[in-house]
């Protein structure tokens, strides 16, 4: 399998400390702008970092090089039921159901989805060809797009089965009919077992500046980190 190619995020913030209007501390923010863009080539995939250390966790990849499956993965990803830390958290993971449900304000935790998480996630068709939820719509015959919004992450970082996780989010865009799945910008809560509150990027990237000391904040950069494998 080809491996993707990693470049550096254009923005990285980790910030200790950061607690007005979030009740959060030592969030770590990377904004991504990252764009796969189906194009029918086999084991074409995107990867990216949400703990800031410069290794990817997670991927974007269209399942069976099938362009109504758009998924997110752990990364790497193995399958065969191999274990995997960096995993997504859903409703349902009999069926894999990834709904477009979470909103600004939202605490990511232990306590979301009653904890169920898993390695994989689709976000229009699963497995078995069923249509689920809002990132596509129900209907399999007119998908919809682009739905944007946020998909809950954790990483059990205790190890496994220790039940020690962190906490993180990532705002996406998925565009079932155009054939694009895009990553904005992800925030991971770098205290193990506490939760972390979705918030506005840009509010975000302005807390973390302010508690940086920096004197203005830079425009956005929507430039790729992260190469097509």
């Amino acid at each position: 399998m080809k491996q993707p190619k990693h470049l550096k995020s254009s923005m990285a913030v980790a910030v200790a400390g950061l607690s007005a209007g979030t009740g959060q501390a030592a969030v770590s923010v990377i904004n991504h702008d990252l764009t796969l863009t189906y194009t029918g080539t086999t084991d074409e995939q995107v990867s990216f970092d949400i703990t800031g250390d410069g290794n990817a966790d997670y991927r974007f990849v269209y399942a069976n090089n099938n362009n109504t499956k758009p998924q997110i993965t752990s990364f790497p990803f193995e399958g065969g039921g191999t274990y995997e830390p960096n995993q997504v958290m859903m409703p349902d993971s009999g069926s894999k159901v990834l709904p477009a449900d979470l909103s600004l304000g939202t605490i990511v935790d232990g306590s979301l989805y009653g904890g169920v998480s898993l390695w994989e996630a689709f976000f229009f068709k699963n497995y078995d060809e069923n249509a689920f939820g809002t990132w596509g719509g129900a209907d399999t015959g007119n998908p919809i797009g682009p739905v944007e919004g946020y998909i809950a992450l954790r990483i059990e970082t205790g190890g496994e089965g220790s039940g020690l996780w962190n906490y993180g989010y990532a705002h996406v865009s998925i565009d079932v009919p155009a054939g694009t799945m895009t990553v904005f910008d992800t925030a991971y809560q770098d205290v193990q077992g506490q939760g972390i509150t979705i918030v506005p990027e840009p509010s975000v990237g302005v807390l973390a500046v302010g508690a940086l000391g920096l004197a203005s904040v830079r425009r956005r950069r929507r430039t790729p980190e992260l190469a097509r494998g």
